[in-house]
C-alpha cells in the first residue's frame, strides 16, 4: 500500500512539474516582488557586456532600479556546418552566447 501511495505521489508531482506554457510570467504579483532581467551586448571580438537590471516592487509601485553592467570575456565563434534547401552543406562560424543560470534562494 505504501508503495503505491509513494507512485500515485511521485505521478502527481511528475505532471505538476510539466510545463506547457513555455514559462513566461504573465502577470506578476507586484505587492512585493523582484523583477530580474539578464541580459549581453557584444561590444567588440575581445569584450561583452553583462546587464543585470533589477526592478523592485512594493504596493504596485517601482520603489527601485537597480543597474549593473560588467564586462566579460566574449566567447570565441563555433565552427557549425549548415544544409541548405537544395542539400548543401557548408561551414559557418557562429558566435557563441553565454548561458544564464538562475539560483533562487
Amino acid at each position: 500500500m505504501k508503495h503505491l501511495m509513494l507512485m500515485f505521489c511521485s505521478g502527481l508531482l511528475l505532471l505538476a512539474s510539466c510545463d506547457e506554457g513555455g514559462g513566461e510570467v504573465k502577470d506578476l504579483d507586484k505587492t512585493h516582488s523582484v523583477e530580474v532581467k539578464l541580459s549581453t551586448k557584444k561590444l567588440d571580438d575581445q569584450n561583452t557586456l553583462l546587464i543585470t537590471s533589477e526592478n523592485v516592487y512594493k504596493d504596485n509601485r517601482i520603489i527601485k532600479t537597480i543597474t549593473r553592467v560588467d564586462t566579460v570575456p566574449s566567447l570565441s565563434d563555433s565552427l557549425q556546418y549548415m544544409t541548405d534547401d537544395d542539400g548543401n552543406q557548408r561551414a559557418e562560424f557562429i558566435p557563441k552566447e553565454y548561458e544564464f543560470f538562475v539560483t533562487v534562494k
